[in-house]
């Protein structure tokens, strides 16, 4: 949740900026800060292991991640159920069992953190869930590009108001410009550290296999939304809100090129995190403008039981998750077939071509191999092709997700 981030970062200045004078020097900002735990925790009605990140706020000269360590954190609900989290490699705290959350309960996050400390949120109830269309339809952006226009509509399953926020994941085929037989590598190598002299020690054997993995049709690694959008059906006839564009791709993109998936998120929740994350949107789009813009702590619903004067930052989100996920490429909408990302290069090497003073061609051969260059064709000649257009597993899984639909 990058947005959430941006809105850590900025608010640790603010409270830099509460304790400086018109006259005191900008260098005061290095001043004592307050660790502040951040949590973000987005638990939903799907059936599924949950996550929850801690961390804690860093000075505002310093990015490095800042996870809580070592903490009990668990969800409990108003008929007594508990619903235990373990930390992860990651720094996450994921759930100790699959679940989904009911709309005829309530639901608590308690956290204890190692130092002894607890916190505890507000009781909230999952909202009414929603319903949610996507669409795809060719424009012209702002700047008179033609491309997809990724739209969502949403419509309640009650005559109430309600409030969502969007989310999408985009994923898409990638298929190299050619495939490789071989796998080979460099036994027995010896390394000449002054390649241009007359010495030319360089050596090794060259030994080719046949390549059993796949490596010229990959899936790339998912690409995540990271700006704050909502909507609201206040202000529209009816328990609908009209379609909202949320992605943009160009009809030149590469990927259209194949196959593309786009999966949207829309989770309904409640008046109050509707309005907590559009504070934190707001405060993100005028953080420029520091002198005349100063909102302060924007309240959560999770606060310390062991001090009630410590600020906490974040949210306990308990939503109703809708989604949906489409397929498409450049057929669909009528387009040119859009170019390979990347220009195919092959480079051919010969035995003896280049003799001492070196580097010679083995020489060659050990830097073509240090940058991934496949060997597209052995023998007398040699012939490496740049990874980008050989291998795609460094841009993706070489193995089609479950979800995955061709035509």
């Amino acid at each position: 949740m990058s947005s959430l981030k941006n809105y850590v970062r900025f608010l640790i200045l603010l409270f830099f900026l509460g304790e400086i004078s018109c006259t005191e020097p900008y260098a005061a900002i290095d001043q004592h800060y307050d660790s502040l735990l951040v949590v973000e925790a987005n638990i939903t009605d799907s059936l599924q292991n949950h996550y929850i990140k801690l961390s804690r706020t860093n000075p505002i000269n310093s990015y490095e991640k800042n996870t809580e360590k070592n903490a009990q954190v668990w969800i409990v609900s108003n008929t007594g159920e508990e619903f235990d989290f373990n930390e992860n490699d990651d720094g996450e705290y994921v759930s100790t069992v699959e679940f989904a959350l009911q709309n005829d309960k309530s639901y608590t996050l308690h956290i204890k953190t190692s130092d002894g400390h607890e916190y505890q949120s507000d009781e909230e109830k999952l909202p009414e869930e929603v319903i949610v269309d996507v669409t795809t339809t060719v424009v012209n952006n702002d700047s008179g590009q033609k491309g997809v226009d990724i739209r969502a509509g949403v419509i309640g399953t009650d005559d109430e108001p309600f409030f969502v926020k969007y989310e999408f994941t985009e994923q898409y085929k990638i298929v190299t410009l050619i495939d490789i037989p071989y796998d080979y590598s460099l036994e027995n190598l010896i390394i000449d550290d002054e390649p241009t002299d007359d010495d030319c020690t360089t050596d090794f054997d060259i030994v080719y296999t046949e390549r059993t993995e796949n490596s010229s049709i990959c899936y790339s690694f998912p690409t995540y939304s990271n700006n704050i959008v909502q909507g609201s059906s206040v202000g529209f006839n009816g328990n609908s809100i009209p379609e909202l564009s949320l992605h943009f791709i160009q009809e030149d993109e590469y990927k259209l090129r194949e196959r593309c998936s786009i999966l949207v998120r829309v989770y309904s929740q409640n008046y109050s995190a509707y309005e907590y994350f559009r504070k934190i949107k707001e405060l993100n789009q005028n953080d420029s403008e520091l002198s005349t813009q100063q909102p302060g702590y924007i309240h959560g619903n999770i606060h310390s039981v062991t001090n009630s004067d410590e600020n906490v930052l974040g949210l306990f989100n308990v939503c109703a998750l809708a989604q949906k996920r489409i397929f498409f490429d450049y057929t669909d909408f009528g387009f040119i077939q859009p170019s390979y990302f990347a220009q195919l290069r092959l480079i051919n090497i010969a035995p003896l071509s280049t003799p001492c003073p070196g580097p010679t061609y083995k020489d060659s051969i050990v830097e073509l191999r240090r940058l991934n260059y496949q060997l597209y064709v052995p023998g007398v000649l040699h012939i490496f092709a740049n990874p980008a257009c050989s291998d795609c597993r460094s841009y993706g899984a070489n193995v089609a997700p479950d979800y995955w639909e061709e035509e």
